[in-house]
């Protein structure tokens, strides 16, 4: 029946001409469908326990089971029908709503138990109110007697703070009477184990009351403390100068006791005790038994140390400490040291070297000991062993000098000294002996001093006032007569002065500093100039200038290079002051003298202050370059002496030949240009050409040394031969025919100008030229070394021979 109702209701949507909601098949259906699933519902499901206790719902089979069992027997008319089939639906729709009904029932249950159970627990959350207002009374309750207790606790930590300062404070005062107390007893000092850290309770008490004015009599208590940190220091630096001195006078005693005993046993003829027992004696009582007493005065050193920035008492007992350590030290050492010093001074008397040498290492190891000492007193570095040193080594000092200032102290031995001081006193000693190298660095200065004063006395005499002797000046003899020596004997082919010089230099080099040798080298280099030019003009006058120019070129090429080692400015200046002026404004004042008193730009006074100011003029000069500048020189005068030597025949041939040729008196005509009297001239001039280039080349063998010098130093007089000779043959085939130059038999050709013009071998043997390095000669006697075999020659400067060919 409910289809049909739902469709008519259905067609009512559609019903009118004006549809509002037409609908289509498949909406219609499904509108349909869901009419159809919703009277298909499934009751709601029951709680277990009620589910059991109701039977399963009857089946349209048991339903029809059960009309059928309780259909009448018979029924005949429709009104028996209807009623049987409206009991029927009865009893069906009662068995229908049962299940709803028990499900009601359940529901109206469950609602009671509902109803109870929040009606306990609106009295449960009344209860639990209740409590929580009562917890929250005792809670803060609890509170108000924790911040009572927290109160208390920081009221009596407060009170306990307070009475630990007032402790802590009231214990600097408290400490002055036990401080006292400890520092009155007698059996207390300064060695017992409790002194220092009262030191230190009396070094807070003092700053602790300096700190704080404002207390009550902490002035009176600073003042008390004060006294009784000035009684411990007095203490303690009575200790350490007591011990020092006790110390000093035990070493005394017991040296004095060494010595009488060596007196006694010298006296009654017994052996004396070796050096070496001596020494160790001494050491042993000077050293070992005064650093017995290090330790115990080393811990208050140290101590004071600390504590000496906090108050300027500890400074002032620390220099009392030193001051008299010091003094001690001075009084033990100054007698043994002045002896041993004396005994050495004896002993090399004739060796004065050999005393400083001895002096300077007896001193370095009494300083070097004495700095150990010192170390094992004292845990800091102090001035005043600087002043201790300086004293020891002044004895040293007062002993050596008037031994370097005695006149006939050598300059060798001058030299030696100041290597000995410089290398052995200086240069190998610690820079903790300031005193020592302080000292030797004055007596080094004054052994320079002497020496400089030696060096130009000997510069003087041995050098610039150099008198040769004929054997001297016998060159090329000289060079001749050691050719086939030993190598060392080449030096002695070096002229005396010069030799003197370089051997000066190298051991002044070594001696002296840098710029007090520098103004010697100067003066000794003007020496050698001079000196050398005095045996150039010497020779010249005695012999032909040829070998007096290849003498000053020889020297002059070993002075160059001997020197350019020396790391030395060779250079000066000048200052010269120029009046000329001034004389010519003075002259023009006075005759001016009118216009003295004039205000206006020709006042005579103000011209002379003008014009009058004389001029300085400076002017440097290099030693150095004198000699390269002479090498040049000399060079140039040698080169041009040779050619003109050596072609001087042919110079004279061309000079007449011009003057008398002429075109109506030819030159061939006349007797002394005639072919014969020509060839005769040029057998003669190669004869000549022949034996002089042999002998240039012996000289250049004897002088230059190897063949690759005389190479350069001939190449330009080569130049200038070829010259002449080209000349020569320009001018003979200008005057005479082919026929007459034919008839010329010994006439060259250009062809045979190189090999004319060369250089012959000569039959001397080859000396060995000096080497660059310094010869044994010219080093220190302690640096000497053998020569080498072979050493390369001197070379003439490369601007020599560009000058020359140009």
């Amino acid at each position: 029946m409910a289809r049909p109702i739902q469709r008519e209701t259905l067609a009512k949507w559609e019903r009118g001409a004006d549809i509002l909601a037409p609908l289509a098949d498949s909406e219609r259906d499904s509108v349909l469908t869901l009419a159809t699933r919703s009277d298909e519902r499934p009751l709601p499901a029951l709680p277990s326990s009620r589910v059991n206790r109701l039977s399963p719902a009857p089946t349209s089979t048991s339903t029809l089971n059960e009309a059928r069992l309780s259909l009448p027997n018979r029924v005949e008319t429709t009104h028996q029908f209807f009623s049987w089939f409206s009991n029927i639906e009865k009893e069906q729709e009662e068995k229908q709503n049962t299940i709803y009904l028990e499900y009601l029932g359940y529901l109206q249950a469950t609602g009671q138990q509902c109803a109870t159970m929040l009606a306990e627990i609106d009295q449960t959350t009344s209860y639990l109110s209740t409590l929580q207002a009562l917890h929250e009374s005792a809670s803060v309750k609890t509170s108000q007697l924790h911040n009572e207790c927290d109160r208390l606790l920081q009221e009596q930590t407060h009170l306990d703070s307070f009475a630990r300062a007032i402790q802590s404070r009231l214990s600097f005062f408290l400490q002055l009477s036990q401080i006292a107390t400890k520092l009155a007893s007698p059996t207390f000092s300064v060695l017992n184990e409790q002194f220092l850290p009262l030191l230190a309770r009396m070094d807070e008490s003092m700053a602790y009351l300096n700190q704080h004015p404002e207390f009550k009599d902490s002035s009176n208590y600073l003042l008390r403390f004060r006294q009784l940190h000035s009684k411990a220091l007095a203490t303690i630096r009575a200790h350490v100068t007591n011990t020092l001195k006790t110390a000093t006078q035990s070493v005394l005693t017991q040296t004095q006791g060494v010595q009488a005993a060596e007196k006694s046993a010298a006296a009654a003829g017994g052996p004396s005790s070796p050096p070496a027992t001596t020494t160790t004696q001494s050491f042993t009582l000077f050293y070992g038994k005064f650093r017995m007493y290090a330790p115990r005065i080393r811990t208050l050193m140290e101590e004071l140390e600390r504590r000496q920035k906090k108050s300027a008492d500890y400074g002032s007992v620390l220099e009392a400490c030193y001051e008299c350590y010091y003094i001690q030290r001075y009084a033990l050492l100054a007698t043994p040291t002045r002896a041993a010093i004396g005994a050495l001074a004896a002993e090399h008397a004739d060796n004065l070297p050999a005393f400083v040498r001895a002096a300077c290492s007896y001193v370095l190891r009494t300083c070097n000991s004495e700095v150990q000492l010192f170390n094992h007193f004292f845990p800091q570095p102090n001035p005043g062993l600087e002043q201790l040193l300086d004293a020891i080594a002044r004895i040293f000092y007062d002993a050596a000098r008037p031994l370097l200032l005695q006149r006939h102290v050598e300059l060798n031995t001058l030299i030696d000294v100041c290597n000995v001081l410089r290398v052995e006193a200086l240069e190998d000693t610690s820079l903790e002996l300031s005193g020592f190298r302080e000292v030797a660095r004055e007596l080094l200065q004054d052994a320079q001093e002497r020496l400089i004063y030696k060096a130009d006395s000997y510069v003087e005499t041995e050098i610039k006032g150099f008198v040769p002797s004929q054997a001297d000046l016998n060159y090329p003899d000289r060079l001749k007569n050691k050719a086939t020596s030993q190598e060392q004997a080449i030096f002695d082919t070096w002229y005396p002065p010069l030799k003197k010089a370089l051997t000066l230099l190298s051991k002044l080099y070594q001696a002296v500093e840098r710029n007090v040798c520098e103004s010697v080298a100067r003066d000794v280099l003007e020496a050698v100039l001079f000196t050398l030019e005095d045996a150039f003009r010497s020779l010249k006058g005695a012999k032909d200038s040829l070998n007096a120019q290849l003498f000053l070129i020889m020297h002059l090429l070993i002075l160059r290079e001997q020197i350019a080692p020396f790391d030395v400015n060779f250079t000066t200046t000048e200052t010269s002051v120029d009046f000329s002026t001034t004389r010519a404004a003075a002259a023009d004042f006075f005759t001016h003298s009118s216009g003295l008193f004039r205000f206006d730009a020709d006042n005579a006074l103000l011209a002379f202050l003008i014009k009058g100011t004389p001029s300085v003029t400076r002017h440097q000069k290099d030693a150095r370059q004198d000699v390269d500048d002479r090498l040049r020189v000399i060079c140039h005068e040698f080169i041009a002496a040779t050619a003109k030597r050596l072609t001087s025949k042919l110079e004279i041939f061309m000079v007449q030949v011009k003057q008398e040729h002429t075109e109506a008196n030819p030159a061939w005509k006349q007797s002394f240009a005639t072919p014969e009297a020509l060839d005769k001239l040029l057998e003669e001039q190669q004869t000549k050409l022949t034996k002089e280039l042999e002998s240039l080349s012996t000289l250049f063998r004897l002088y230059l040394g190897q063949t690759d010098t005389s190479t350069i130093l001939f190449r330009p007089i080569q130049a200038a031969l070829s010259d002449v000779y080209r000349k020569f043959l320009a001018l003979v085939q200008s005057v005479y025919s082919a026929e007459q130059q034919a008839l010329l038999s010994h006439l060259p050709n250009d062809e045979d100008l190189p090999s004319l013009l060369s250089l012959r071998k000569a039959t001397t043997p080859k000396l060995v030229a000096a080497s660059p390095s310094p010869p044994p000669a010219l080093a220190s006697p302690s640096t000497a070394e053998p020569l080498n075999a072979e050493k390369p020659a001197v070379v003439v400067p490369v601007a020599v021979v560009a000058d020359s060919e140009a």
